[in-house]
């Protein structure tokens, strides 16, 4: 009977393993080279990440610091408050429109919120700032950004496939609150730090809640609607010299043509033509680069 019951709970304990890592595991994983593009189209192709649920922990993936290139597990980073992490790279405007706001939230709750950036896939890839290849080289843009940004909190660095980034929603600049013991308790799929801070409020007021809530937002829908292509241009070449105005035109023609063609969302043509037109820009950006 005891050989019995610990036959039994060996395999509820395998079944247990089994039903989280497929949990954990993104409705669509992208190569590293699929993942790290060489110029930007639309990462709204690639929005397949986990569909994460109220009691998820954040996952113990693996992450780096800048500081000394060394590898820690995500889970480190939770000692009992609260943490704020959002996903950006240099090349993201958004990410680095937001920066002095967020810089004033990091000030307004140190020692009661922990406030990391999570430095992930170059949003618009350069000459000067390139697609990921290599880890050694992600991390040193990482440290061109703390640099440049005069960043008062920790950047981590995601894994060159990003395997953190792909778990949640591959969007270039998204912001996660969770609380102290590593559940996730928002999601913010664009950065605002007003809605930030109104959820910060929420968390610190109601930390001995035993409801744990998850809660998927849209976040900066107005910087979304009234910042064209040609100002998020403007806002990088201001930060790092952004600039290829002819593959600029050249995704401006192509995503028209798409759009001509009235493919339906997520269809296999649509994301056939979505390939093609990257594979255009690739060489494009090639040509001028040499």
């Amino acid at each position: 009977m005891k050989l019995l019951i610990f036959f039994l709970a060996l395999l509820f304990s395998f079944k247990s393993f089994v039903k989280e890592m497929a949990h954990y595991t993104p409705i669509k994983k992208y190569s590293s080279s699929e993942y790290n593009h060489k110029a930007f189209f639309n990462w709204y192709t690639m929005y397949k990440g986990v569909r994460f649920q109220a009691g998820d922990r954040f996952p113990n993936t693996d992450l780096y610091r800048t500081d000394k290139s060394e590898m820690i597990k995500a889970h480190s980073l939770f000692t009992g408050r609260p943490v704020v992490i959002e996903f950006g790279s240099i090349t993201c405007a958004a990410f680095i429109q937001t920066k002095p706001a967020m810089y004033k939230l990091y000030e307004k709750y140190k020692g009661q919120v922990d406030f990391f950036t999570l430095y992930v896939r170059e949003n618009h890839p350069t000459q000067k700032f390139p697609h990921h290849t290599q880890l050694k080289n992600k991390i040193k843009q990482a440290r061109q950004y703390e640099s440049f940004k005069k960043a008062p909190y920790p950047t981590l660095v995601d894994t060159i496939a990003g395997d953190t980034h792909q778990l949640f929603d591959n969007l270039p600049n998204s912001v996660l609150i969770i609380d102290g013991d590593g559940f996730l308790r928002h999601q913010i799929k664009f950065s605002e730090p007003t809605l930030t801070e109104k959820r910060i409020k929420s968390l610190l007021a109601n930390t001995k809640s035993q409801k744990i809530n998850y809660v998927l937002e849209d976040g900066n829908k107005d910087f979304l609607k009234t910042m064209s292509y040609r100002q998020t241009a403007a806002t990088l070449s201001k930060t790092i010299g952004y600039e290829h105005t002819e593959v600029e035109a050249l995704r401006q023609k192509l995503k028209q043509e798409i759009k001509s063609k009235n493919y339906k969302w997520n269809s296999p043509e649509f994301h056939k033509a979505s390939r093609d037109a990257i594979q255009q820009l690739e060489k494009k950006l090639a040509e001028i680069s040499n």
